[in-house]
C-alpha cells in the first residue's frame, strides 16, 4: 500500500514533494523516465514504495534512477 500523504523531511506529503521536483526537472527538458523517477522518489525515501516494485511496474531504468545509482 502506497501512502502518497506520507510527510517528507521537507514537511510536504510524497506526492506533493514529487511533484515539485518533477516540475523543476521539466523545466529543465528531463526525459520521461526522469521525471517518473522524481515522482516516486520521496515515496522510496520514506519506505512507502519498495525499490522491487518500482522495477517490476516502471522497469529498470526508473528504479536505477529512483534509487540514484
Amino acid at each position: 500500500e502506497q501512502h502518497w500523504d506520507s510527510q517528507t523531511e521537507l514537511g510536504f506529503s510524497c506526492f506533493e514533494e514529487g511533484l515539485v521536483m518533477a516540475e523543476i526537472l521539466a523545466g529543465l527538458s528531463m526525459d520521461t523516465q526522469t521525471l517518473v523517477a522524481a515522482l516516486i522518489y520521496p515515496s522510496l525515501q520514506s519506505g512507502d514504495l519498495k525499490l522491487e516494485t518500482v522495477e517490476e511496474k516502471l522497469g529498470k531504468a526508473v528504479a536505477k534512477l529512483a534509487r540514484g545509482a
